[in-house]
């Protein structure tokens, strides 16, 4: 079940409702993730539920639209090519 091992799932508004659910649901076939969203508490409890199942995610703060926040774009390489993804 590993069939994203080398993909990384950016979800925008991963903190809450569909977003979550498209954030949890990339991290079981095994892609990492980075979940994007304005609310801290909601977004760190998204990438807790997820590494609690062995999920590799991180949570990026984007206060707009991801095309607004470069450092987010930024980080994919280094969680691709990395082994497991740290809480930033």
């Amino acid at each position: 079940m590993q069939e994203f091992a080398a993909k990384v799932a950016l979800t925008t508004g991963g903190n809450a409702g569909s977003g979550r659910a498209i954030a949890v649901e990339f991290a079981r076939p095994g892609a990492a993730g980075v979940i994007g969203g304005r609310r801290e508490k909601e977004g760190l409890e998204v990438v807790n539920e997820i590494k609690a199942t062995g999920g590799r995610v991180m949570r990026q703060h984007t206060p707009g639209l991801i095309s607004s926040s470069p450092a987010t774009v930024e980080l994919l390489p280094s969680i691709y090519f990395s082994t497991s993804c740290h809480e930033v």
